[in-house]
């Protein structure tokens, strides 16, 4: 694994391998996500846009940075362009699953009902408790109003969606495994300490499984808004 995440191609190496049989999968006729393209790309590309501005702010602001021998040194504004592909490739990849099980699975919701129904409480708590830290602080504060937004309205896709992220754990926790450091010399992404909860998963701050829940969350979310009023 390090002889192969080694070199200025890394972070590169990432974006492409969480894409590329996601998106190869999506042309075939059994599986057929590229007939929700259009209503999946302007999502993708909203909440991109939203978590990029986001990015470059946290990036300024010292939360964390990019180690440049792991990127190709194409940067927009503070951040890798590699960064930048990340909202794109990883999304594509939790919705083209979400899709696939959508079609093919029948959920058994009951569970995922009663979970939906706590979890924002300690989102906020959390990032309540954490409010002189900028990234638990956002992260879960948002996360909890998402939720209790969500709570409120029981979109049918939410009980999916949680199934669909607790399945997308174990390729997170490699792909982010990765840009932490976990099968490399160094992190990709540096984290200021002053600046997170500070538990780690084995390498991947406990912040990040969360930001990247909120990522797949909106994306899904506006993904569906887009599928609803276009069938209007």
């Amino acid at each position: 694994m390090e002889f192969i995440f080694q070199d200025k191609y890394t972070y590169f190496w990432v974006d492409f391998l969480c894409i590329f049989f996601p998106f190869v999968f999506s042309l075939t006729k059994k599986f057929d996500f590229h007939k929700d393209w259009k209503y999946y790309f302007p999502a993708n590309l909203i909440i991109a846009f939203i978590f990029i501005i986001w990015d470059i702010y946290k990036t300024k602001a010292g939360v964390w940075w990019f180690d440049q021998k792991y990127t190709l040194g194409i940067n927009l504004y503070n951040l890798p362009i590699e960064e930048v592909f990340f909202f794109i490739c990883i999304p594509y990849a939790c919705i083209f699953t979400y899709y696939c099980f959508k079609k093919y699975i029948k959920i058994n919701a009951y569970f995922i009902q009663l979970t939906e129904k706590a979890l924002w409480i300690p989102f906020i708590l959390i990032g309540l408790y954490y409010y002189d830290r900028l990234y638990p602080m956002v992260t879960f504060s948002l996360l909890g109003i998402s939720w209790l937004v969500l709570k409120k309205y029981k979109p049918a896709f939410f009980p999916a969606f949680l199934l669909v992220y607790l399945i997308m754990f174990f390729p997170f926790f490699l792909s982010n495994g990765i840009l932490t450091g976990g099968f490399i010399n160094r992190s990709i992404v540096n984290y200021n300490p002053e600046e997170i909860i500070g538990f780690r998963l084995y390498t991947i701050p406990f912040e990040d499984y969360f930001y990247g829940m909120l990522l797949i969350l909106w994306t899904i979310w506006l993904y569906e808004y887009f599928k609803k009023i276009q069938k209007w």
